[in-house]
């Protein structure tokens, strides 16, 4: 079986040698490859830098409505609100931690079932010996 495949591989790269008889056929398809390769490079550059004049030409239009933003008295008050927005924000979760954190400080839950079953043990204990 093994010899069968080496046979078929055999076959397969005599067949592919004859290819390589053929070096004006080999040069006609390398320069045509070239050709069509270099075409599509061109395409690209061209492509590239009409993206690039878009890309400026929408830069400056984001640029000027950030200067216009930056002069409208509604767009300054707007930003003021925002920040002392995210300010009262970060208050409100840091009061809520804090908040949090004190609560488990002072969950006696646990500590009032520990002391109830002591005195439960103790009673117990208690009985007996009498």
């Amino acid at each position: 079986m093994e010899l069968g495949q080496l046979n078929e591989k055999m076959s397969t790269m005599k067949g592919d040698i004859g290819q390589f008889d053929d070096i004006e056929g080999l040069r006609a398809r390398a320069s045509f490859t070239k050709d069509e390769l270099e075409k599509l490079r061109e395409k690209y550059t061209s492509r590239k830098s009409a993206i690039k004049q878009q890309v400026g030409v929408l830069s400056a239009l984001v640029e000027g409505e950030k200067k216009a933003k930056k002069v409208n008295e509604t767009a300054k008050n707007l930003e003021s609100l925002e920040q002392k927005l995210r300010h009262y924000e970060q208050n409100i979760f840091s009061l809520k931690e804090f908040i949090a954190t004190k609560g488990k400080e002072t969950d006696f839950e646990s500590l009032k079932e520990t002391c109830s079953q002591l005195v439960t043990k103790l009673n117990v204990q208690a009985i007996d010996s009498n």
